[in-house]
């Protein structure tokens, strides 16, 4: 679906407003609203985010990695702009932290024929946050990513998909336990209270001696076998 709402986008600004929220897992509109190609690194391949929301926290911003179809994009929008505007969304209007993007969204759905999305942005977000989530990222990688916590992120993002289940229809994250282990055999050790010899011999085999009765074999040495 991601594919078919670039390829609907009206131009470039939308299409880099997509890829921030989906790719970048930015908060939007919160996030677009300062964000300026000075912030972005190319060649270390990040980009800092200032967060409003996090603020409070005395989180003012956080990096993030320079995914590359994020990077592409970016790439491509730096290349089309018209100005040498500072801000990488340039308009003003869809800068704005209150600003309603959501109604042009869902003419660039329907006209990539995707069923209407509730809540859009917010659900980009959490799907490139499982996205990450799934890629086996330590959990705390991901939350700073994101800019969130570990408990916020358990229950409003990372969440159970058909992919999960379609993984263990065909994985097996047992195959530890249930691998068979060679076990070496270990002779049964007597209970308390037979006698000491009883305890600690090991029988080893029995001889017959000259004399016709049998000798028990046993570490201290060859002990009578007498009739019961």
């Amino acid at each position: 679906e991601y594919e078919q709402i670039i390829a609907a986008c009206p131009n470039s600004t939308w299409r880099t407003v997509v890829a921030l929220g989906r790719i970048g897992g930015l908060r939007i509109p919160s996030e677009l609203t300062h964000l300026k190609w000075s912030d972005i690194d190319w060649d270390q391949k990040r980009m800092i985010v200032t967060s409003p929301k996090t603020k409070r926290c005395n989180k003012t911003h956080r990096t993030i990695p320079l995914w590359n179809p994020l990077e592409k994009q970016l790439l491509e929008h730096f290349e089309a702009r018209s100005t040498s505007n500072q801000f990488v969304i340039a308009e003003p209007q869809l800068r704005r932290p209150q600003a309603n993007l959501r109604t042009t969204f869902h003419r660039i759905c329907e006209k990539a024929g995707i069923a209407e999305i509730k809540n859009p942005f917010r659900n980009m977000r959490r799907s490139a946050a499982n996205d990450v989530c799934r890629a086996d990222y330590p959990m705390k990688t991901v939350t700073e990513w994101f800019g969130h916590d570990v408990v916020t992120a358990i229950m409003h993002y990372h969440q159970v998909s058909n992919a999960d289940f379609d993984k263990a229809s065909t994985d097996n994250p047992f195959h530890l336990v249930t691998k068979k282990a060679t076990t070496k055999a270990t002779t049964a050790r007597p209970r308390m209270g037979q006698n000491r010899r009883a305890r600690n011999a090991k029988t080893l085999g029995t001889i017959n001696n000259s004399k016709g009765f049998k000798a028990l074999v046993t570490p201290t040495g060859f002990e009578p076998v007498l009739p019961a």
